[in-house]
This record gives structure tokens, C-alpha cells and sequence, in this order.
């Protein structure tokens, strides 16, 4: 099942396509759907087909990034791209995970004064 939902996430409609919705695996790894969908068969959900819109396919978000509108029959062609590269540009300084023991205190005292951490290592080992 297919579903769209607005850029802001207020509106969310169901979504039916012309022929069979295309999902490709590019070289680079970017995974990206191709639709077609008429207004004939989207009363409700045609005006929402918009770029910066999401298609949820198959438990898979997509953000649509082309979109052409055909004259013939009142079709939008649409690809979309998946969510994930969305967020692959942002970075989070100083996020630490896990936990953190005795033992781990030196490394972290000397990694931030400037020691190479392999002369720390070299001299823990011997």
C-alpha cells in the first residue's frame, strides 16, 4: 500500500498509482521510487503529490524530489529518493555512546592533551 503525506506531516492520504510502482537500487547505493498517479484515481490525494513530499511504500519513506505534471489525463510523474539520504549530511558533535570504565579514563585524560593514542596504547601493553 501506498501512502503520501504533505512536507509539513499533516496530512497523510492513500496513494494509488498507474501501472507498478518502481523501486531502483542506483551504483551508488541511493534507492529511489518511480510513479505515476492520475487524478482520476487520487480525488483526495492528487494535490498533495508535491516535491518535498513523502511516499510511504512497503514500510519505506521516500521524499519525492522531481515531479512532472503530464497534460494528458492529469498525471504526475514522480521520483522519489529514500529518506536515509536525507540525513547523511548532518553531523553531531560530541555524542559519546556506551559506557565508559576505569580504565578507559587515562586514554580519554591524554587523547584530549594531544598524546598519540598509539604511545598510550604501546605503554598499557607492556
Amino acid at each position: 500500500m501506498l501512502s503520501i503525506t504533505n512536507y509539513e506531516g499533516t496530512l497523510t492520504e492513500a496513494l494509488v498509482c498507474r501501472g507498478k510502482p518502481v523501486v531502483r537500487k542506483n551504483i551508488d547505493g541511493v534507492f529511489k521510487l518511480t510513479l505515476d498517479a492520475s487524478e482520476r484515481d487520487n480525488p483526495h490525494s492528487f494535490n498533495l503529490i508535491a516535491e518535498e513530499g513523502f511516499i510511504e511504500a512497503a514500510g519505506f519513506q521516500f521524499r519525492i524530489k522531481q515531479m512532472q505534471q503530464k497534460s494528458r489525463g492529469n498525471v504526475k510523474s514522480v521520483k522519489a529518493q529514500h529518506i536515509f539520504f536525507d540525513n547523511i549530511w548532518r553531523r553531531q558533535e560530541g555524542t559519546n555512546g556506551g559506557h565508559k570504565t576505569l580504565n578507559n579514563l587515562p586514554l580519554l585524560h591524554y587523547g584530549i592533551q594531544g598524546v598519540p593514542l598509539l604511545v598510550i596504547l604501546m605503554k598499557m601493553a607492556i
